[in-house]
């Protein structure tokens, strides 16, 4: 729910510089070698477009999110009125860039690196990689994600392995969205955090009333995001926002309740009297809404938003 600024992301491609060179020399070979081969009986028009993703293919792996969009227009899939004959062109390009592999062995330890823990789409669900063994006691990676194309690979092939198309989701996002277009970016193109768009609103009206008969049902809490634009699908409705997080009026609750306790002068004694442990007001906020409170931190762990953003309206944090 919060966009990633460009300088973490190009960290990533440099720590794994060696893995990307490898997997584009050998999509680039995959390439050249289905253009080349005779028996598939390509016409000059699906020729042409492989010479260009040839070309064009390690810009393309590497391209930010407005480069992509430019190249969505020399890139569109020929054989539009044989849809047979599309989907068998479109399905020898994804075997060629390799994504199921790459899925499984080098995006874990790429989402990983960029510090991404928890759904992009809804911040509910973790999308985390483990470490585990398998029957021959050799450690392997389990990713327990999924990964989006923000531009869906059933129309562009050639953007399954781009960095800035790939956004690690939950499987119920990834459901949800399927090719549908949302007007969201995870990757800024500037080098800072910027406010997020999208912003969990308690009712006040519902607070007073919790507060008065201590029934959780009363909370209210609803999800303010952009104004929807035409030709991109609701963000809320497709990832049904305020129905995930209506089920979480009990955290909210909580937090009601620690504003009441953790009034000025109590959080002022606390770091009084554990000044070894509490160096900083952060650490005591972050002990006290049970979640992390900078808005960098959004993607590190489920629930943080909705988290932050009530705590916020409560003068918690």
């Amino acid at each position: 729910m919060i966009s990633i600024p460009i300088k973490n992301i190009e960290s990533a491609k440099a720590k794994f510089k060696t893995d990307i060179d490898k997997f584009v020399s050998n999509g680039k070979v995959k390439l050249e070698a289905t253009r080349n081969n005779k028996r598939r009986k390509w016409n000059n028009i699906e020729k042409g477009y492989l010479t260009k993703l040839i070309n064009d293919f390690e810009n393309i792996v590497l391209a930010k999110p407005s480069e992509l969009e430019t190249f969505k227009t020399n890139f569109q899939l020929p054989n539009k009125t044989n849809k047979q004959k599309q989907k068998r062109f479109k399905d020898a390009v994804l075997k060629d860039l390799d994504y199921t592999t790459l899925r499984s062995k080098f995006y874990p330890k790429y989402f990983q690196s960029i510090g991404i823990k928890s759904c992009v789409y809804c911040n509910a669900q973790l999308t985390v990689a483990v470490d585990a063994e398998d029957l021959k006691k050799k450690k392997i990676i389990k990713a327990k994600f999924q990964v989006d194309h923000y531009i869906p690979k059933s129309e562009y092939p050639c953007f399954s392995i781009s960095l800035f198309n790939l956004y690690p989701v939950c499987a119920s996002c990834n459901n949800s969205k399927s090719a549908k277009k949302i007007k969201f970016l995870l990757y800024s193109e500037t080098n800072h955090f910027r406010k997020s768009e999208f912003e969990f609103v308690l009712d006040s009206a519902s607070k007073a009333t919790f507060l008065l008969n201590r029934n959780s049902s009363d909370i209210q809490v609803k999800f303010k995001q952009p104004k929807t634009i035409l030709g991109y699908d609701d963000f809320n409705k497709t990832f049904d926002i305020e129905g995930v997080y209506d089920t979480q009026k009990d955290l909210v609750e909580e937090l009601i309740l620690k504003a009441e306790i953790y009034t000025k002068s109590y959080r002022k004694s606390l770091m009084k009297d554990f000044k070894s442990l509490l160096i900083n007001e952060a650490i005591l906020n972050r002990l006290i809404i049970g979640n992390y409170i900078e808005k960098d931190e959004i993607h590190k762990r489920p629930m943080a938003k909705f988290t932050q953003d009530i705590a916020e309206q409560l003068g918690l944090i």
